[in-house]
């Protein structure tokens, strides 16, 4: 899920990096590393939304698309560091609370278990003989 979120924002920000009116070359909502855009824009999304590794002097940049691209990269902060993050927490908090709800159930039987292998292991006849 997340990476297809990831690949919906690296869309609107490769979309609208191709229509950016560039000046001097240098105007661009993400550093170009591997001379493919999309992704390019990709990894600029990953860094921004999971690494929050950004430079957010590019997104004010522009003159059609400014503050779309501000209200996109919000977005983008928000929906893979807050929501997935909280679903994670949820995710692994649901766990825990299944294991602890088993906890006794669990315990009992691992005792059960520790007596019947002791009782394996000695002979009862010779035991309650004597």
């Amino acid at each position: 899920m997340v990476i297809i979120i990831m690949c919906a924002f690296a869309n609107f920000f490769y979309v609208i990096n191709t229509n950016l009116v560039h000046e001097d070359n240098k105007l661009s909502y993400f550093d170009r590393h591997t001379g493919v855009d999309s992704i390019d824009a990709f990894i600029a999304v990953y860094f921004a939304g999971t690494v929050a590794n950004f430079t957010p002097t590019y997104f004010s940049q522009g003159v059609t698309m400014r503050y779309y691209s501000i209200f996109m990269f919000v977005l983008t902060l928000l929906a893979i560091d807050v929501f997935f993050m909280n679903m994670l927490i949820a995710i692994m908090q649901q766990t825990f609370d299944n294991v602890l709800k088993s906890k006794e159930e669990n315990g009992l039987r691992e005792q059960v278990q520790l007596i019947a292998d002791h009782a394996k292991l000695l002979d009862l006849a010779k035991e309650f003989k004597g």
